[in-house]
Protein backbone atom coordinates (compact mmCIF):
# COMPACT_ATOMS: atom_id res chain seq x y z
CA UNK A 1 0.00 0.00 0.00
CA UNK A 2 1.42 3.44 -0.81
CA UNK A 3 3.26 5.14 2.02
CA UNK A 4 1.72 8.34 1.30
CA UNK A 5 -2.17 6.42 2.04
CA UNK A 6 -0.41 4.77 5.22
CA UNK A 7 0.74 8.70 6.04
CA UNK A 8 -3.25 9.50 5.76
CA UNK A 9 -4.21 6.57 7.84
CA UNK A 10 -2.16 7.61 10.46
CA UNK A 11 -2.83 11.27 10.57
CA UNK A 12 -6.59 10.81 10.52
CA UNK A 13 -6.54 7.81 13.51
CA UNK A 14 -4.37 9.93 15.74
CA UNK A 15 -6.51 13.27 14.91
CA UNK A 16 -9.73 11.37 15.84
CA UNK A 17 -8.86 9.38 19.01
CA UNK A 18 -7.02 12.56 20.18
CA UNK A 19 -10.22 14.57 19.77
CA UNK A 20 -12.55 12.23 21.10
CA UNK A 21 -9.92 12.36 24.39
CA UNK A 22 -10.10 15.94 24.51
CA UNK A 23 -13.95 16.62 23.47
CA UNK A 24 -14.81 13.96 26.62
CA UNK A 25 -13.02 16.25 28.95
CA UNK A 26 -14.65 19.46 28.14
CA UNK A 27 -17.92 18.39 28.39
CA UNK A 28 -19.07 19.12 31.84
CA UNK A 29 -23.33 18.84 31.83
CA UNK A 30 -25.54 16.49 30.63
CA UNK A 31 -27.15 18.61 28.31
CA UNK A 32 -24.16 19.34 26.33
CA UNK A 33 -23.42 15.37 26.53
CA UNK A 34 -27.07 15.18 24.82
CA UNK A 35 -25.68 17.79 21.92
CA UNK A 36 -22.49 15.59 21.64
CA UNK A 37 -23.49 12.41 21.02
CA UNK A 38 -24.18 12.10 17.36
CA UNK A 39 -20.75 13.71 16.90
CA UNK A 40 -18.95 11.39 19.30
CA UNK A 41 -20.60 8.20 17.96
CA UNK A 42 -19.56 9.52 14.38
CA UNK A 43 -15.35 10.13 16.21
CA UNK A 44 -15.73 7.08 17.68
CA UNK A 45 -16.33 4.75 14.58
CA UNK A 46 -13.90 6.80 12.53
CA UNK A 47 -11.23 6.35 15.27
CA UNK A 48 -11.87 2.87 15.44
CA UNK A 49 -11.52 2.00 12.03
CA UNK A 50 -8.96 4.63 11.05
CA UNK A 51 -6.84 3.05 14.25
CA UNK A 52 -7.14 -0.15 13.76
CA UNK A 53 -5.89 0.28 9.63
CA UNK A 54 -3.22 2.21 10.87
CA UNK A 55 -1.95 -0.49 13.47
CA UNK A 56 -2.51 -3.10 9.95
CA UNK A 57 -0.30 -0.64 8.33
CA UNK A 58 2.54 -0.27 10.26
CA UNK A 59 2.76 -3.42 12.27
CA UNK A 60 5.85 -5.67 12.40
CA UNK A 61 6.21 -9.28 11.16
CA UNK A 62 5.76 -10.23 14.88
CA UNK A 63 2.91 -7.53 15.72
CA UNK A 64 0.49 -8.98 12.65
CA UNK A 65 0.60 -12.03 14.65
CA UNK A 66 -1.54 -10.15 17.02
CA UNK A 67 -3.69 -8.67 14.66
CA UNK A 68 -4.05 -11.19 12.09
CA UNK A 69 -7.65 -10.94 12.88
CA UNK A 70 -7.94 -7.94 10.35
CA UNK A 71 -4.44 -8.54 8.30
CA UNK A 72 -1.99 -6.34 5.59
CA UNK A 73 1.58 -4.76 6.56
CA UNK A 74 4.13 -2.27 6.57
CA UNK A 75 6.57 -0.81 8.82
CA UNK A 76 7.29 2.54 9.47
CA UNK A 77 11.13 4.23 10.31
CA UNK A 78 11.48 6.11 13.87
CA UNK A 79 11.58 9.40 14.51
CA UNK A 80 14.29 11.67 15.50
CA UNK A 81 14.06 12.52 18.99
CA UNK A 82 13.76 16.77 19.65
CA UNK A 83 16.79 17.54 21.59
CA UNK A 84 16.75 19.63 24.22
CA UNK A 85 19.82 19.83 27.05
CA UNK A 86 19.77 18.63 30.26
CA UNK A 87 22.67 18.36 32.66
CA UNK A 88 25.32 15.57 33.39
CA UNK A 89 24.73 13.88 29.92
CA UNK A 90 26.98 11.74 28.08
CA UNK A 91 26.33 8.97 25.36
CA UNK A 92 27.66 6.22 26.95
CA UNK A 93 28.94 2.98 24.69
CA UNK A 94 25.74 0.85 24.18
CA UNK A 95 23.80 -1.07 20.89
CA UNK A 96 21.97 1.96 19.49
CA UNK A 97 20.05 1.70 16.17
CA UNK A 98 18.84 4.91 14.36
CA UNK A 99 15.66 3.73 13.31
CA UNK A 100 12.86 0.83 14.14
CA UNK A 101 13.63 -2.72 13.78
CA UNK A 102 12.67 -3.54 10.36
CA UNK A 103 11.52 -6.97 8.89
CA UNK A 104 13.72 -10.19 9.43
CA UNK A 105 14.77 -12.69 7.31
CA UNK A 106 14.02 -16.40 8.03
CA UNK A 107 18.06 -16.62 8.84
CA UNK A 108 17.52 -13.74 11.22
CA UNK A 109 14.37 -14.99 12.67
CA UNK A 110 15.84 -18.38 13.08
CA UNK A 111 19.09 -17.11 14.90
CA UNK A 112 17.03 -15.10 17.50
CA UNK A 113 15.01 -18.20 18.46
CA UNK A 114 17.97 -19.69 18.78
CA UNK A 115 19.34 -16.85 21.36
CA UNK A 116 15.60 -16.91 22.93
CA UNK A 117 16.41 -20.69 23.88
CA UNK A 118 19.83 -20.05 25.81
CA UNK A 119 18.48 -16.84 27.49
CA UNK A 120 15.73 -19.34 29.83
CA UNK A 121 18.35 -20.74 32.12
CA UNK A 122 18.19 -18.94 35.31
CA UNK A 123 14.91 -16.55 36.36
CA UNK A 124 13.99 -13.09 35.79
CA UNK A 125 12.65 -11.26 38.77
CA UNK A 126 10.47 -8.45 38.69
CA UNK A 127 9.33 -6.51 41.59
CA UNK A 128 6.17 -3.86 41.32
CA UNK A 129 7.04 -2.43 44.57
CA UNK A 130 4.04 -1.15 46.49
CA UNK A 131 5.27 3.26 47.22
CA UNK A 132 1.66 4.00 47.18
CA UNK A 133 0.44 6.68 44.29
CA UNK A 134 3.59 6.12 42.49
CA UNK A 135 5.96 3.60 40.49
CA UNK A 136 9.05 1.88 41.95
CA UNK A 137 10.26 -1.15 40.04
CA UNK A 138 13.03 -4.10 40.78
CA UNK A 139 14.51 -5.99 38.15
CA UNK A 140 17.20 -8.99 38.47
CA UNK A 141 18.53 -11.53 36.12
CA UNK A 142 20.97 -13.17 37.28
CA UNK A 143 23.75 -11.15 39.64
CA UNK A 144 22.35 -8.01 37.81
CA UNK A 145 19.59 -5.55 38.99
CA UNK A 146 17.59 -2.75 37.17
CA UNK A 147 15.85 -0.13 39.05
CA UNK A 148 13.11 1.75 37.06
CA UNK A 149 12.05 5.02 39.14
CA UNK A 150 11.76 5.07 43.36
CA UNK A 151 8.42 6.50 44.44
CA UNK A 152 7.92 9.71 46.15
CA UNK A 153 10.11 11.58 48.00
CA UNK A 154 8.54 9.62 51.33
CA UNK A 155 9.18 6.76 49.78
CA UNK A 156 13.00 6.78 48.92
CA UNK A 157 13.54 5.21 52.25
CA UNK A 158 11.31 2.34 51.98
CA UNK A 159 12.52 1.56 48.53
CA UNK A 160 15.79 1.51 50.00
CA UNK A 161 14.83 -1.14 52.56
CA UNK A 162 13.32 -2.93 50.56
CA UNK A 163 16.21 -3.43 47.77
CA UNK A 164 18.48 -3.92 50.85
CA UNK A 165 16.21 -6.70 52.08
CA UNK A 166 16.45 -8.78 48.82
CA UNK A 167 20.61 -8.47 48.79
CA UNK A 168 21.11 -5.82 46.81
CA UNK A 169 24.22 -3.58 46.83
CA UNK A 170 24.35 -2.56 42.97
CA UNK A 171 22.17 -1.69 40.70
CA UNK A 172 23.11 -1.91 37.11
CA UNK A 173 21.07 -0.07 35.19
CA UNK A 174 18.53 2.42 37.15
CA UNK A 175 16.06 4.44 35.24
CA UNK A 176 14.32 7.38 35.96
CA UNK A 177 11.07 7.55 33.45
CA UNK A 178 10.41 10.97 33.68
CA UNK A 179 10.75 14.38 36.03
CA UNK A 180 7.52 14.05 38.37
CA UNK A 181 7.93 13.45 42.28
CA UNK A 182 5.81 10.31 41.95
CA UNK A 183 8.83 8.32 40.08
CA UNK A 184 11.45 10.33 40.78
CA UNK A 185 11.36 11.16 44.60
CA UNK A 186 13.05 8.45 46.01
CA UNK A 187 15.69 8.07 43.38
CA UNK A 188 18.79 10.72 45.05
CA UNK A 189 18.11 7.98 48.28
CA UNK A 190 18.73 4.98 45.87
CA UNK A 191 21.88 6.76 44.70
CA UNK A 192 22.77 7.36 47.50
CA UNK A 193 22.60 4.01 49.27
CA UNK A 194 23.87 1.82 46.38
CA UNK A 195 26.42 1.54 44.08
CA UNK A 196 25.29 2.82 40.59
CA UNK A 197 25.72 1.24 37.25
CA UNK A 198 24.13 3.41 34.46
CA UNK A 199 21.83 6.05 34.74
CA UNK A 200 19.12 6.61 32.26
CA UNK A 201 16.76 10.26 31.68
CA UNK A 202 14.50 11.30 29.15
CA UNK A 203 16.48 14.75 27.44
CA UNK A 204 13.68 16.66 29.39
CA UNK A 205 14.33 19.20 32.56
CA UNK A 206 11.94 20.06 35.37
CA UNK A 207 12.45 23.00 37.77
CA UNK A 208 11.41 21.37 40.83
CA UNK A 209 13.52 20.65 44.18
CA UNK A 210 12.94 17.18 43.96
CA UNK A 211 14.23 17.21 40.35
CA UNK A 212 17.27 18.99 41.73
CA UNK A 213 18.01 16.50 44.43
CA UNK A 214 18.32 13.64 42.30
CA UNK A 215 20.80 15.68 39.94
CA UNK A 216 22.67 16.65 43.25
CA UNK A 217 22.82 13.10 44.28
CA UNK A 218 24.09 12.04 41.01
CA UNK A 219 26.93 14.78 40.79
CA UNK A 220 28.36 13.26 44.10
CA UNK A 221 28.85 10.18 43.18
CA UNK A 222 30.59 11.37 40.40
CA UNK A 223 27.96 9.85 37.84
CA UNK A 224 26.81 10.73 34.56
CA UNK A 225 23.35 10.96 32.75
CA UNK A 226 22.85 8.48 29.92
CA UNK A 227 19.86 9.97 27.33
CA UNK A 228 17.32 7.80 26.71
CA UNK A 229 17.07 7.40 22.96
CA UNK A 230 13.97 5.34 21.16
CA UNK A 231 15.74 2.28 19.41
CA UNK A 232 17.96 1.76 22.41
CA UNK A 233 19.15 -1.58 23.44
CA UNK A 234 21.17 -2.75 26.48
CA UNK A 235 21.37 -6.25 28.44
CA UNK A 236 20.15 -7.47 32.01
CA UNK A 237 22.36 -10.45 32.30
CA UNK A 238 20.46 -12.53 29.64
CA UNK A 239 17.44 -10.49 29.75
CA UNK A 240 17.16 -7.90 26.22
CA UNK A 241 16.11 -4.47 26.75
CA UNK A 242 14.85 -1.94 24.43
CA UNK A 243 14.21 1.42 24.54
CA UNK A 244 10.82 2.21 22.67
CA UNK A 245 10.07 5.72 24.00
CA UNK A 246 9.82 8.13 24.24
CA UNK A 247 10.08 9.07 20.51
CA UNK A 248 9.99 12.99 20.72
CA UNK A 249 9.82 15.02 23.44
CA UNK A 250 8.21 18.30 24.20
CA UNK A 251 9.66 20.18 26.99
CA UNK A 252 5.90 20.75 28.63
CA UNK A 253 4.47 17.35 28.63
CA UNK A 254 6.17 15.30 31.32
CA UNK A 255 4.11 12.37 31.21
CA UNK A 256 4.83 11.86 27.30
CA UNK A 257 8.37 12.11 27.42
CA UNK A 258 7.89 8.71 29.66
CA UNK A 259 10.76 6.21 28.86
CA UNK A 260 9.28 3.24 27.91
CA UNK A 261 11.04 -0.09 27.59
CA UNK A 262 10.58 -3.77 26.44
CA UNK A 263 12.30 -6.33 28.63
CA UNK A 264 12.46 -10.08 26.84
CA UNK A 265 13.70 -13.29 28.59
CA UNK A 266 13.51 -16.38 26.36
CA UNK A 267 9.89 -16.24 25.06
CA UNK A 268 8.56 -13.90 27.47
CA UNK A 269 8.50 -10.44 27.58
CA UNK A 270 7.47 -7.30 30.13
CA UNK A 271 6.46 -3.69 29.04
CA UNK A 272 7.55 -1.13 31.22
CA UNK A 273 5.63 2.42 30.46
CA UNK A 274 5.79 5.10 32.93
CA UNK A 275 3.20 7.41 32.63
CA UNK A 276 2.55 7.84 28.76
CA UNK A 277 -0.17 8.73 27.36
CA UNK A 278 -2.07 8.44 23.79
CA UNK A 279 0.32 10.83 22.09
CA UNK A 280 3.27 8.67 23.16
CA UNK A 281 1.41 6.02 22.22
CA UNK A 282 0.91 6.44 18.67
CA UNK A 283 4.26 7.86 18.26
CA UNK A 284 5.62 4.53 19.40
CA UNK A 285 2.97 2.71 17.04
CA UNK A 286 3.84 5.07 13.62
CA UNK A 287 7.71 4.60 14.81
CA UNK A 288 7.51 0.51 14.32
CA UNK A 289 8.42 -0.77 17.67
CA UNK A 290 7.50 -4.15 19.02
CA UNK A 291 5.39 -3.22 22.01
CA UNK A 292 3.81 -7.37 22.86
CA UNK A 293 3.73 -8.31 26.20
CA UNK A 294 3.05 -10.78 28.41
CA UNK A 295 2.99 -8.13 31.19
CA UNK A 296 2.40 -4.53 31.36
CA UNK A 297 2.57 -2.44 33.63
CA UNK A 298 -0.16 -0.49 33.29
CA UNK A 299 0.52 3.25 31.82
CA UNK A 300 0.13 6.45 34.39
CA UNK A 301 -1.26 4.59 36.96
CA UNK A 302 -4.34 2.78 34.75
CA UNK A 303 -5.22 6.51 33.85
CA UNK A 304 -8.13 6.54 30.87
CA UNK A 305 -5.35 8.90 28.86
CA UNK A 306 -3.37 6.29 28.31
CA UNK A 307 -4.09 2.21 26.89
CA UNK A 308 -5.17 3.68 23.68
CA UNK A 309 -7.26 0.74 21.59
CA UNK A 310 -4.31 0.50 18.80
CA UNK A 311 -1.49 -0.01 21.52
CA UNK A 312 -3.56 -2.15 23.89
CA UNK A 313 -3.94 -4.54 20.64
CA UNK A 314 -0.38 -4.34 20.03
CA UNK A 315 0.54 -5.14 23.16
CA UNK A 316 -1.99 -8.12 23.73
CA UNK A 317 -0.70 -8.54 27.29
CA UNK A 318 -1.99 -11.63 29.61
CA UNK A 319 -1.30 -9.81 33.02
CA UNK A 320 -1.30 -6.11 33.93
CA UNK A 321 -0.19 -4.63 36.94
CA UNK A 322 -1.62 -1.36 38.16
CA UNK A 323 0.80 0.68 40.37
CA UNK A 324 -0.98 2.78 42.42
CA UNK A 325 -2.30 3.93 45.80
CA UNK A 326 -5.28 3.19 47.85
CA UNK A 327 -7.83 6.20 47.74
CA UNK A 328 -5.97 8.33 45.47
CA UNK A 329 -7.15 12.11 44.90
CA UNK A 330 -6.94 11.25 41.19
CA UNK A 331 -9.22 8.09 41.26
CA UNK A 332 -7.02 6.16 39.36
CA UNK A 333 -7.54 3.53 38.13
CA UNK A 334 -10.32 4.58 35.96
CA UNK A 335 -13.15 2.66 35.10
CA UNK A 336 -12.26 2.83 31.26
CA UNK A 337 -9.48 0.68 31.41
CA UNK A 338 -10.63 -1.60 34.33
CA UNK A 339 -13.02 -1.97 31.47
CA UNK A 340 -11.01 -2.39 28.69
CA UNK A 341 -8.98 -4.73 30.33
CA UNK A 342 -11.84 -6.85 31.73
CA UNK A 343 -13.29 -7.28 28.26
CA UNK A 344 -9.80 -8.42 26.92
CA UNK A 345 -9.61 -10.93 29.35
CA UNK A 346 -6.73 -9.62 31.43
CA UNK A 347 -5.59 -10.79 34.55
CA UNK A 348 -5.42 -7.27 36.67
CA UNK A 349 -2.95 -6.90 39.95
CA UNK A 350 -2.87 -3.67 41.51
CA UNK A 351 -0.58 -2.65 44.33
CA UNK A 352 -3.57 -1.03 45.83
CA UNK A 353 -5.07 -4.18 46.66
CA UNK A 354 -2.41 -6.37 46.43
CA UNK A 355 0.73 -4.90 47.91
CA UNK A 356 3.81 -5.57 46.34
CA UNK A 357 3.65 -7.63 43.67
CA UNK A 358 6.55 -9.95 42.10
CA UNK A 359 6.50 -11.58 38.79
CA UNK A 360 8.66 -14.20 38.35
CA UNK A 361 10.08 -15.90 34.72
CA UNK A 362 11.71 -18.94 33.54
CA UNK A 363 11.69 -17.61 30.00
CA UNK A 364 8.55 -20.22 29.31
CA UNK A 365 6.28 -19.28 31.91
CA UNK A 366 5.26 -16.25 34.20
CA UNK A 367 4.29 -17.19 38.08
CA UNK A 368 2.86 -14.08 40.63
CA UNK A 369 3.33 -14.33 44.52
CA UNK A 370 -0.35 -13.15 44.65
CA UNK A 371 -3.87 -13.83 43.30
CA UNK A 372 -5.07 -11.48 40.48
CA UNK A 373 -7.81 -9.01 41.28
CA UNK A 374 -11.25 -10.61 41.07
CA UNK A 375 -14.06 -8.41 41.40
CA UNK A 376 -12.31 -5.47 41.23
CA UNK A 377 -15.03 -2.19 41.07
CA UNK A 378 -13.47 1.23 39.51
CA UNK A 379 -13.04 3.41 41.23
CA UNK A 380 -14.81 6.08 39.80
CA UNK A 381 -13.56 9.04 37.66
CA UNK A 382 -11.58 12.39 39.68
CA UNK A 383 -11.37 15.77 38.52
CA UNK A 384 -8.30 16.00 35.65
CA UNK A 385 -6.82 18.21 33.29
CA UNK A 386 -7.29 17.75 29.26
CA UNK A 387 -3.62 16.15 29.19
CA UNK A 388 -3.86 13.92 32.25
CA UNK A 389 -0.62 15.83 33.25
CA UNK A 390 0.20 15.10 36.99
CA UNK A 391 -0.88 17.64 39.39
CA UNK A 392 -0.90 18.81 43.00
CA UNK A 393 -3.34 17.99 45.33
CA UNK A 394 -4.37 21.79 45.82
CA UNK A 395 -4.96 22.09 42.52
CA UNK A 396 -7.75 19.24 42.03
CA UNK A 397 -11.66 20.36 43.65
CA UNK A 398 -12.99 17.90 45.76
CA UNK A 399 -16.06 16.32 44.40
CA UNK A 400 -19.12 18.11 45.51
CA UNK A 401 -20.22 17.22 48.76
CA UNK A 402 -17.23 15.55 49.61
CA UNK A 403 -14.64 17.36 52.05
CA UNK A 404 -10.91 17.47 51.45
CA UNK A 405 -8.25 15.78 54.36
CA UNK A 406 -7.17 19.35 55.59
CA UNK A 407 -10.76 20.01 56.31
CA UNK A 408 -11.60 17.24 57.87
CA UNK A 409 -8.54 18.02 60.18
CA UNK A 410 -9.75 19.31 63.48
CA UNK A 411 -6.17 20.33 64.82
CA UNK A 412 -4.68 23.69 63.25
CA UNK A 413 -0.90 24.25 62.55
CA UNK A 414 -0.60 26.60 65.74
CA UNK A 415 -1.38 23.12 68.14
CA UNK A 416 -0.31 20.53 65.68
CA UNK A 417 2.09 17.62 66.99
CA UNK A 418 1.82 15.95 63.46
CA UNK A 419 1.75 17.15 59.86
CA UNK A 420 -0.07 15.11 57.00
CA UNK A 421 0.23 15.13 53.52
CA UNK A 422 -3.06 14.85 51.70
CA UNK A 423 -1.76 13.10 48.76
CA UNK A 424 0.56 10.52 49.91
CA UNK A 425 -1.62 9.80 53.62
CA UNK A 426 1.22 10.00 55.29
CA UNK A 427 2.28 11.81 58.48
CA UNK A 428 5.40 13.89 60.28
CA UNK A 429 6.98 15.01 62.66
CA UNK A 430 7.29 19.15 62.09
CA UNK A 431 11.00 18.76 61.69
CA UNK A 432 11.02 16.06 59.31
CA UNK A 433 12.80 17.02 55.99
CA UNK A 434 10.26 15.18 53.69
CA UNK A 435 7.27 18.04 54.81
CA UNK A 436 4.68 18.62 52.03
CA UNK A 437 3.94 21.93 50.27
CA UNK A 438 2.01 23.95 53.07
CA UNK A 439 -1.34 23.78 50.52
CA UNK A 440 -1.07 19.86 51.04
CA UNK A 441 -0.36 19.76 54.81
CA UNK A 442 -3.55 18.86 57.10
CA UNK A 443 -2.56 18.91 60.81
CA UNK A 444 -3.31 16.53 63.82
CA UNK A 445 -2.65 16.70 67.47
CA UNK A 446 -1.97 13.69 68.31
CA UNK A 447 -0.38 10.90 66.79
CA UNK A 448 -3.52 8.63 67.04
CA UNK A 449 -5.87 11.34 65.43
CA UNK A 450 -3.64 10.92 61.77
CA UNK A 451 -3.89 6.88 62.00
CA UNK A 452 -7.58 6.88 62.80
CA UNK A 453 -7.81 9.11 59.76
CA UNK A 454 -5.83 6.56 57.72
CA UNK A 455 -2.34 8.15 57.74
CA UNK A 456 0.70 6.46 58.12
CA UNK A 457 4.44 7.05 59.16
CA UNK A 458 6.39 8.75 57.42
CA UNK A 459 9.85 6.08 56.71
CA UNK A 460 12.00 9.17 57.48
CA UNK A 461 10.98 11.08 60.48
CA UNK A 462 9.30 8.21 62.29
CA UNK A 463 6.96 9.39 63.78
Amino acid sequence: MDKFILALFFIASFGAGISIHRFLRKIKTKQSINKAGKIMAVLAVASIVLGIATVIAFATPAQKDVILAVSPTSTAQASTPASTTIPLITNSAVTQSSAAPTETTAEAEATATATEITATAGTLVVHYIDVGQGDAILIQQGTQTMLIDAGSNEEGPSVVTYLKDQGISKIDILIATHPHEDHIGGLDNVIQAFEIGQIIMPDIISTTQTFEDVLLAIKDKGLTITKAVAGTNYELGQAKIQIVGPITIDENDFNNASVVCRITFGENSFLFTGDAEALSEYQIIAAGYDVSANVLKQPHHGSDGSYSAPYALLINPQYSVISVGEGNMYFHPHAETLIKLALAGVSVFRTDLSGTIVATSDGSTISFNVSPDAGIAPTGRGTQTDSETYIEPSETAPAAGQETAASASSSTSSDANYIGNVNSLKFHLPTCKSLPEEQNRTYFETRQEAIDQGYSPCGNCNP
